[in-house]
């Protein structure tokens, strides 16, 4: 059955996403196999290649909102949404909004981006300033305004609910 609207739209950019963050998943995570293959106690140690191999590992891990949400924010709006949506992503992370927060704010990002190059017109002379500048700025501004105050707000209080429910299963089960 061939999916149509609204729904084949929203899998084309989620899957785009997806396809950009794979690598850094694998790249990530099997660093930190490796790390803590040659270290065995790599949580508790300090230096050596395996810790460094695993800290790569956790700083690739701690990647994986913004590239997501950039990956959408870049399927819907190309280039200009890519530093938006990194920025977006990390403001997810912080927010602890999570990984459905990260595509929500992909989508907005993309889609502020799409309004920004139909209705802000600069003189000709300063259009090449569009991609670059004013559209990044003006859509990590506005996005990350949103962000904070309303649109991540519900993701990151059924985050919150979702680790206060697991915490409460794993005491009782």
């Amino acid at each position: 059955m061939k999916e149509h609207g609204v729904i084949a739209i929203i899998k084309k950019h989620v899957l785009t996403a997806i396809g950009y963050m794979i690598p850094l998943v694998v790249a990530a995570g099997l660093c930190m196999a490796l790390g803590q293959f040659i270290d065995g106690d790599v949580r508790n140690s300090t230096s050596g290649i395996g810790w460094y191999l695993y800290k790569a590992g956790g700083f690739g891990m701690s990647a994986v909102v913004p590239v997501i949400t950039a990956g959408v924010a870049y399927s819907i709006a190309d280039r200009p949404g890519i530093a938006p949506g990194l920025i977006l992503g990390f403001i997810c992370t912080e927010i602890k909004a999570g990984f459905i927060g990260g595509i929500v704010a992909g989508f907005l990002v993309g889609y502020l981006v799409l309004a920004v190059k139909k209705y802000v017109k600069l003189p000709s002379a300063m259009q090449g300033l569009m991609p670059v500048m004013v559209i990044p700025v003006l859509v990590t501004a506005v996005a990350s305004v949103l962000m904070f105050t309303v649109v991540g707000q519900p993701f990151a209080w059924l985050q919150g609910n979702a680790d206060s429910s697991n915490q409460w299963s794993s005491e009782w089960f």
